[in-house]
């Protein structure tokens, strides 16, 4: 295939708006999408060049996965190996034992299934983990086991029923992933299925262009480049991690990038554009650069034991590039040589190399992250401290939901089964409390159940499911549905949320990572409020809906807690007292009752140890001690107001931490 320079070009726009979105750099708030733009590129290429052996008879999938293998694998496992010394010494047990089962998901192209079971891609957590970015090739790697295969098959069948069965499938994948981001988001970002679509256009673009469709008219060219480029900066600049992704917006970046490669010949100001030495050069060491920013970043900020300032990301965004380029320069060039390289040595490099991986990953899962070697590095005071740490912190809160086996049950959301379950409760115990909401809501159910507030207390609630966020998967129809429907066997609806997505930074971002850091102004999204209050004051269901604000998130990481401090972050709570006073002033025009949680841990300290109990699970949720520390000292009166309506006093459910010295 001819040599296309804006390719490369394009290229460099895919790569750096990833690298900036990584590095905390909040102007580009949707620099994830490049990701999508190397779908794209990739799907057009591969095609290309499978279509023109065919058209030879010279196609083979032996050699096909040949170039995969020289293309991908010597810069990732010089990345991989390099990853193991800096784990080895920055990482905590936990992370070390995360990161080694990366190291074998990895090497057999399975990463994304194993981050999209960790949390989802813009999780806190995702963000310290080194070879998160590792997903989009194992994407690629898992549709090139199916698509060349599929070409193969229907080669024969003639073009045009090729393209049809191709359009089918793209449509299918697309109409997946539109259901997947508001129903399944996690899914959505990182499996093939609804990924698909993405690298299937680049495919469309490659018949196209194959079939002598490439040389527009000159205006047509201009206007199809320009609005390509206008289009993948828009997403670049406008989406942010609350954008369902990857359903119909990310047309918006693909099909941008599609118009590139249709239009943007050398001729046209874009092409020209991209096809500048600057681009191109970024462009062709893409790859690499890619490879290094994100364990650059995530093992700074685990050894930082913060969010990354402006001149440590630059630094880290320069010796990206910098590695990159030698990457490129010494790894990946030559083994692109068959002469220097061939296929024997190929094949046996990398069954070696993702033996090793996995041998090493294996090991240091079996070994539980090396607990014992590392603990040996801290003090006696740091070893208990850590042990605790972890006892309090390595665990899944859906596998910890309070069940008494009769009247105090969870569900994610309210089915037939949990709704029968609620029909035979009514009939002993008459009215129910039921506490709805995200997963803080699921704390607090836990709360409210261990504390006996009633032997009938029902918790209907998921992560993400808050009523600002409209996730259909949470179901809040429905829900309002049942609520209606069993009004009369209903004594109250207690709604809770995080506080932190009402949060945001001045471009409206609810979770930038350097978001407590105390240099970013923080803002009220006034407008969240008042659409939950409007959800509980809506007419039509007969019964008393209150609020139950939030608390004041930690916002303080495992190894600052071991390493640097054991107190709340002053910024977090700062913005959440102001929070809260806000929230408070939209009840009295609302009609709905609001309950504030945001002293819940004050103490002089703003301690976040109970004795032995580390009160938070991680950055804002509860730990399991945590939720009986709660449960066990807020005021009855607290309890008996929300319940059963009546004036509280003090207007808070404030409770004191126990002044303790660290374990």
């Amino acid at each position: 295939m001819d040599y296309r320079r804006e390719i490369d070009g394009l290229r460099a726009l895919a790569v750096l708006p990833v690298v900036f979105f990584h590095a905390g750099f909040q102007t580009f708030s949707g620099g994830f999408v490049g990701v999508d733009i190397f779908f794209v590129i990739s799907g057009y290429l591969i095609t290309t060049i499978i279509i023109s052996d065919m058209e030879k008879g010279a196609f083979s999938l032996a050699d096909f996965y040949e170039r995969r293998a020289r293309r991908i694998l010597p810069a990732l496992y010089i990345v991989m190996f390099s990853c193991l010394g800096l784990a080895w010494v920055s990482l905590m047990p936990a992370d070390l034992k995360s990161f080694a089962q990366s190291l074998i998901a990895v090497s057999g192209f399975g990463s994304n299934f194993l981050f999209w079971q960790a949390g989802g891609y813009f999780a806190t957590a995702a963000e310290l983990a080194p070879l998160l970015h590792t997903w989009s090739l194992a994407v690629e790697e898992q549709f090139y086991l199916i698509f060349p295969v599929f070409l193969m098959l229907a080669w024969g069948s003639g073009r045009r029923r090729t393209l049809l069965m191709l359009a089918l499938v793209a449509v299918a994948s697309l109409a997946l992933a539109q259901w997947a981001a508001m129903n399944r988001p996690g899914a959505a970002f990182f499996l093939l299925p609804m990924r698909g679509w993405e690298l299937l256009l680049g495919a469309f673009a490659a018949f196209h262009l194959k079939a002598g469709g490439r040389e527009p008219h000159a205006w047509l060219g201009q206007l199809g480049g320009l609005l390509g480029l206008l289009l993948i900066v828009f997403a670049v600049l406008a989406f942010d991690k609350q954008t369902p992704f990857p359903g119909l917006y990310a047309l918006v970046p693909t099909v941008g990038s599609v118009l590139i490669l249709l239009f943007a010949g050398p001729q046209t100001l874009v092409g020209r554009l991209l096809g500048s030495q600057l681009l191109v050069g970024v462009g062709l060491i893409s790859y690499s650069t890619y490879l290094w920013h994100q364990p650059l970043l995530a093992f700074a900020k685990h050894r930082y034991l913060s969010e990354l300032d402006t001149t440590v990301s630059g630094v880290l965004i320069a010796a990206s590039v910098a590695l990159g380029y030698l990457t490129w320069r010494f790894v990946e060039a030559p083994f692109r040589d068959r002469r220097r390289f061939g296929r024997r040595r190929i094949v046996g490099y990398s069954l070696a190399g993702s033996a090793f991986f996995i041998l090493v990953g294996s090991y240091w899962n079996f070994q539980d992250g090396y607990k014992g070697h590392y603990y040996d590095t801290l003090s006696e005071q740091q070893k208990g401290r850590a042990q605790l740490i972890a006892a309090h912190t390595a665990y899944d809160m859906y596998d910890f939901m309070f069940d008494d086996g009769d009247c105090r049950f969870w569900g994610r959301t309210m089915t037939p089964e949990l709704e029968r379950r609620f029909g035979a409760c009514a009939k002993r115990y008459g009215k129910a409390v039921l506490v709805f909401g995200d997963s803080h809501a699921m704390n607090l159910y836990n709360v409210m159940a261990k504390a006996r507030v009633s032997p009938f207390v029902v918790g209907v609630s998921q992560g993400y499911c808050r009523i600002d966020t409209d996730k259909s998967f949470c179901k809040f129809g429905e829900l309002r549905g049942f609520l209606r429907r069993h009004a009369m066997e209903v004594k109250v609806a207690v709604y809770h949320q995080t506080g932190n997505s009402m949060l945001h930074n001045e471009k409206g971002d609810a979770f930038p990572p350097e978001k407590f850091n105390g240099r970013t102004p923080l803002r009220i999204n006034v407008g969240q409020i008042d659409k939950v209050f409007g959800y509980l004051g809506r007419d039509g269901v007969p019964l008393r809906f209150v609020w139950v604000g939030p608390w004041a998130e930690a916002q303080v990481s495992s190894r600052e807690i071991l390493f640097r401090q054991a107190k709340m972050n002053g910024i977090s709570l700062a913005a959440f007292k102001e929070l809260d006073r806000a929230i408070a002033r939209g009840s009295r025009t609302s009609g709905v009752e609001y309950f504030s949680l945001v002293d819940a841990f004050a103490s002089s300290e703003y301690s976040l140890w109970n004795k032995d109990c580390l009160i938070f699970k991680d950055l804002n949720h509860l730990s399991r001690c945590g939720e009986d520390f709660m449960a066990a000292a807020i005021a009855d009166d607290f309890w008996a107001a929300v319940i059963g309506g009546g004036a509280l006093p003090g207007g808070s459910g404030r409770i004191d931490t126990v002044p303790e010295e660290l374990p």
